[in-house]
């Protein structure tokens, strides 16, 4: 800030760092997505490292950011669940991949209202809602009128199904958008795919996006709306699922 006395200036420099996390990587693919791996003081500890995506669409950018170091859920189809869960982020290094993304397609150079990252979505690394406190902070910082000021509905989180904290994303956050990572409708294949769902199964998890959609008022064709996730399984791993849930039909689990 050069506006800002000398003295003040190099006063600030010496006891403050502002730092949004270290670019590990910057990958250009050929359909523009664009991948960053971004590091949190990995001196001290070289597994702090988190995934963030930028996913061009026709008429629209979503920034895909991370929530944890690793994950704990395993789930079956997702890399990041062959990973044991090193820690939460903090809100900081949250919004730092947001800022990271934001100054690399020169959002805040913009002279218009038109950004290049319109939307974002809780969906890379870890679960969002079992790092609920840091999420939240996160949030308000991303969605303040005095921060950067996101517009609410265009910041999703994705949820593999937390059900007590579901409708707290209506509540407590003013109405930030949902999404369930489903990927089956009937609780025997989603405990295999999903295991989370051992703990919450589906018939919970609609339950609390009822009451989610209570808070939110949402109704037919008012054009809010809980989006629902499925991953494209091949049969051969859907042929394995189902051959473990025939072969442990008796057993408690």
């Amino acid at each position: 800030m050069k506006n800002l006395s000398k003295d003040l200036q190099q006063e600030l420099a010496d006891q403050y760092d502002i730092s949004y996390g270290e670019v590990k990587l910057d990958k250009l693919s050929d359909d523009q997505t664009r991948k960053f791996l971004i590091g949190f003081n990995t001196q001290q500890d070289p597994r702090a490292i988190v995934e963030t995506v930028i996913i061009p669409e026709q008429r629209r950018s979503t920034l895909c950011v991370s929530s944890q170091i690793g994950c704990s859920l395993k789930c079956k189809f997702c890399h990041t669940g062959t990973q044991q869960l090193e820690r939460n982020l903090t809100s900081g290094e949250i919004v730092g991949q947001y800022m990271i993304a934001a100054h690399t397609t020169h959002d805040f150079e913009s002279s218009n209202n038109k950004k290049t990252i319109s939307n974002m979505v809780f969906m890379g690394q870890g679960e969002p809602l079992y790092n609920w406190r840091q999420l939240q902070k996160a949030i308000h910082i991303l969605t303040h009128e005095q921060g950067l000021h996101l517009t609410k509905s265009k910041v999703t989180v994705s949820t593999s199904g937390v059900a007590p904290l579901i409708p707290k994303l209506a509540s407590d956050l003013g109405g930030v958008s949902l999404a369930i990572s489903l990927h089956a409708t009937n609780n025997s294949l989603r405990d295999i795919l999903v295991p989370l769902n051992k703990t919450y199964s589906l018939e919970t998890v609609l339950e609390a996006c009822r009451t989610y959609a209570a808070h939110m008022g949402i109704k037919r064709g008012r054009g809010k709306r809980i989006t629902f996730e499925y991953v494209m399984l091949d049969k051969t791993v859907q042929s394995m699922a189902w051959k473990w849930i025939q072969v442990n039909r008796n057993a408690s689990y």
